[in-house]
């Protein structure tokens, strides 16, 4: 169950593909910290527009997911802020592994005024998206370190 008005973190993926279960893997690890009190924890293996009921009206929503770009070594980390991604409907930057991208979700938000207050995304540069449950072991050495990215990240925002 989610509760408007509070932060939230969404770990997108399936943990049945591989590197893809990465968003599940850091929800999971989330909850083990108290850091994560009062924070709506959801796991959604749904594109981007099943997105925008969850986080609409939430003072903050962390989005959590595998991502591919050029140049970066698998288990690189990123963090994006909903103004960077926004208008990247068309491709551009680093893409994830989801039907519909998250700048095409964020451009359907804004639309629609479904945004969240404040939007961060949180990625990690993956290497295996084939069948079978694991992560591969750079993908699984940045799981905690994530982690303590988002912590920090819910604690800018904490009450």
């Amino acid at each position: 169950m989610t509760i408007p008005g509070r932060a939230l973190v969404v770990g997108l993926g399936n943990p049945m593909r591989a590197d893809d279960g990465l968003g599940p893997a850091v929800i999971e690890a989330l909850g083990r910290r108290s850091a994560s009190d009062g924070v709506d924890l959801v796991v959604s293996d749904q594109d981007g527009p099943a997105l925008l009921e969850l986080w609409a009206g939430r003072p903050l929503a962390v989005v959590v997911d595998a991502v591919r770009s050029a140049g970066n070594p698998p288990g690189t980390l990123h963090r994006f802020t909903g103004n960077q991604l926004a208008g990247r409907s068309m491709g551009t930057g680093p893409t994830t592994t989801h039907r519909v991208g998250l700048g095409a979700t964020l451009d359907l938000a804004e639309a629609l005024g479904r945004l969240p207050e404040r939007l961060v995304v949180h990625g990690v540069e993956v290497v295996d998206l084939g069948r079978g449950r694991g992560l591969s072991p750079p993908v699984a050495a940045a799981v905690e370190p994530l982690v303590d990215r988002i912590v920090l990240e819910l604690g800018r925002d904490a009450p």
